[in-house]
C-alpha cells in the first residue's frame, strides 16, 4: 500500500483465531510516525488510537467486519498522549501498581503474543500489589483507567 493519501484508506482487519480468547491490538512503526493508526471495533463501537494505546478484544470468529484501519494526520493535531501517573514495576513474583490519584479501571497482564495471564480490578487504593507466578519472558500489562489506557512491558527472569 502506497503512503500517498493513505488517509483516504480504510483498511479492513481479517483475523484468523483457531481458539476464541482476548487479543490485543496494537501497532510498531517507523515509517508512520506522522500518523495516528485508529482501529475502529465496529461490533464494540469503540475507536482506539494505537499511536498510544493497545486494544483488547475478544474474539470468538474468524473473519473481515468487525475491525477497521484509520489513518489521520498526526502533524498537525494538538492531540497528547492521554496522561496518567500509574507506574508499573515487577520484583519477586509480584506486580506493584503506584497509582496516585486513586484510579479505577481494569489490569490485563498479556503474553507477548497475546494471551491475557491475569485480569484484575484496578482499585482506587495508592498501591496495588498483584501476585504472578508466570514463567520468565516478556508481559504487557495493560491498565484501562477512567483517565486513560496504558501498556507496560515487565520482564520476568
Amino acid at each position: 500500500m502506497a503512503n500517498q493519501n493513505i488517509e483516504e484508506y480504510i483498511i479492513p482487519v481479517g483475523v484468523d483465531v483457531s481458539t476464541p480468547e482476548w487479543y490485543q491490538f496494537s501497532v510498531a512503526t517507523d515509517q508512520l510516525d506522522y500518523l495516528n493508526i485508529v482501529l475502529e471495533d465496529r461490533k464494540e463501537n469503540i475507536f482506539t488510537n494505537l499511536r498510544w494505546d493497545t486494544y483488547q478484544a475478544y474474539i470468538s470468529e474468524s473473519g473481515i467486519g468487525r475491525f477497521y484501519l484509520h489513518f489521520k494526520d498526526a502533524t498537525f493535531t494538538t492531540e497528547t498522549q492521554p496522561q496518567t501517573n500509574i507506574t508499573v514495576s515487577f520484583d519477586n513474583e509480584k506486580i506493584r501498581l503506584n497509582n496516585p490519584q486513586n484510579e479505577k479501571g481494569k489490569i490485563n497482564v498479556c503474553s507477548v503474543s497475546g494471551q491475557t495471564i491475569l485480569s484484575e480490578t484496578l482499585d482506587n487504593t495508592t498501591v496495588q500489589i498483584l501476585d504472578i507466578h508466570i514463567v520468565p519472558g516478556v508481559y504487557i500489562v495493560n491498565i484501562q483507567s477512567d483517565k486513560a489506557m496504558i501498556s507496560k512491558k515487565i520482564i520476568v527472569k
